[in-house]
């Protein structure tokens, strides 16, 4: 695959968005009004440390191709953008291009940056998830002729370093740094989280959340629907945030805990890169649209430290040139396969197959119980019935949504009553449904119970 740019003057193509505003904020400027959102904001101090790109990242063929029209780009900050998607286009796994809308131009309220990733109408398990993502997991291009993502930044903003070493002087801020957190966003990490009036949601952002914005594309219709992103999200206690039998949605409830300071990530790639421990996300007592819930926390992950790039707070001085092991954890999480040879950065993943697939059970002939092993590639709503030799269901083993990876469930030889079956030939069937309602695989297995 190929990292390919290429310049228009032509009018933008129109783009069916999910807004997960990313915007990094700064202090400095005084020309328009500070906006009620916000993002990774700028931020002053003392600080400087290097963060490098994966070591093997321009030598290694590109998994991904992305494709990036530029707009009012000089040209350091072209080749800076251009650095820094190949970064990108090293380490993620699309046979489908990703297209980016990259637009160099004043931004109200002094933001650095604002990206827009586009959301195809087509649902992942009742879940809307980053067209790009969407993209990935089923090879095809969901919402062809538009753009992935629509990414602004701001060319008003004069404190940008545009070199690609990433030695940025102590007053100078990293653009491929800010670039390849707001592209970090646009791929996928990204969630509709709010507070308003005192009620904490998700899936209810509104257009008019983001004043002074101009959108191209209409405005996806959330419909109180999950993302994969706050799915994974959960308090101290251990409880999803998304178990409306806790937290409402919307409530003051939901409110509570994203300004609890006690929010964290727990998906399994994204602990285990962290080294079991669940990652904490940033939420401080004042929730803060598009920087709340949306990155990892500053005080765990301060500048310097591998997984920085995503948290709340840009420093002059500093570059980061890595996504980090969390966020690839995230991402694999989400779905987005990860080029294994990236050095540096995938070394700690959960073990994902490459194709669906039922084994056997064992033992086989088996009493009193057996256990059946399935593989998912990506997280799937998964099927899995005992059927006795007339077709009739005998129990439903797993209907649910499971995540990508290996999984072992156990038949005790009961049916839906609790009863024990009689011995004999039984057949165990599974199905999975993908982003787009379809069924890419189903298996059906014999087994034989002996008393």
């Amino acid at each position: 695959m190929r990292t390919a740019v290429r310049k228009s003057c032509l009018p933008c193509l129109c783009l069916s968005l999910l807004i997960a505003l990313i915007g990094r904020a700064t202090a400095q400027s005084t020309n328009s009004a500070q906006p009620n959102w916000c993002g990774l904001q700028a931020a002053y101090g003392n600080y400087h440390s290097r963060i490098e790109p994966p070591s093997n990242f321009l030598m290694k063929p590109q998994t991904a191709t992305i494709l990036v029209t530029y707009t009012g780009f000089p040209a350091p900050a072209e080749s800076a953008f251009a650095f820094t998607a190949r970064i990108w286009a090293s380490t993620l796994i699309s046979s489908v291009p990703i297209r980016i809308n990259a637009r160099f131009e004043p931004l109200p309220g002094g933001v650095l940056g604002v990206t827009f990733p586009n959301v195809p109408d087509t649902l992942f398990n009742g879940r809307w998830l980053t067209s790009a993502l969407a993209d990935a997991i089923t090879g095809r291009d969901l919402n062809p002729g538009q753009f992935d993502i629509d990414l602004h930044l701001n060319s008003a903003f004069a404190a940008w370093y545009f070199g690609t070493d990433g030695n940025p002087p102590s007053n100078k801020y990293d653009f491929v740094t800010v670039v390849l957190h707001e592209m970090c966003h646009g791929l996928g990490f990204a969630t509709t989280c709010k507070v308003q009036s005192g009620s904490g949601s998700y899936g209810l952002l509104s257009q008019s959340d983001f004043p002074g914005l101009v959108f191209s594309f209409p405005w996806p219709n959330f419909s109180r629907r999950q993302d994969l992103f706050v799915r994974y999200v959960e308090n101290a206690a251990g409880q999803r945030l998304t178990d409306t039998t806790l937290f409402a949605n919307p409530s003051t409830a939901l409110a509570a805990q994203f300004t609890s300071n006690g929010v964290f990530f727990n998906g399994p790639n994204a602990v285990l890169a962290n080294n079991g421990i669940r990652p904490k996300l940033y939420a401080p007592a004042t929730f803060s649209l598009g920087s709340s819930i949306l990155h990892l926390d500053q005080n765990t992950y301060p500048p310097g430290n591998i997984n920085s790039l995503m948290t709340p707070f840009a420093f002059p001085g500093i570059s980061n040139h890595s996504p980090g092991p969390i966020i690839l954890g995230t991402y694999k999480d989400f779905g987005w396969r990860i080029d294994s040879t990236v050095v540096g950065i995938a070394e700690k993943m959960v073990d994902v197959p490459d194709v669906f697939r039922l084994e056997q059970n064992y033992p086989n002939p088996f009493n009193p119980s057996t256990k059946i092993q399935f593989a998912l590639p990506r997280e799937s709503v998964v099927r899995l019935i005992v059927y006795d030799v007339l077709g009739r269901e005998v129990m439903k083993v797993v209907d649910e949504i499971r995540s990508a990876g290996y999984h072992t469930v156990e038949w005790n030889g009961e049916n839906t009553s609790g009863s024990r079956v009689s011995s004999g030939v039984y057949f165990f069937r599974i199905e999975t449904k993908d982003v787009a309602g379809q069924v890419p695989f189903m298996s059906v297995k014999r087994m034989m119970l002996l008393k």
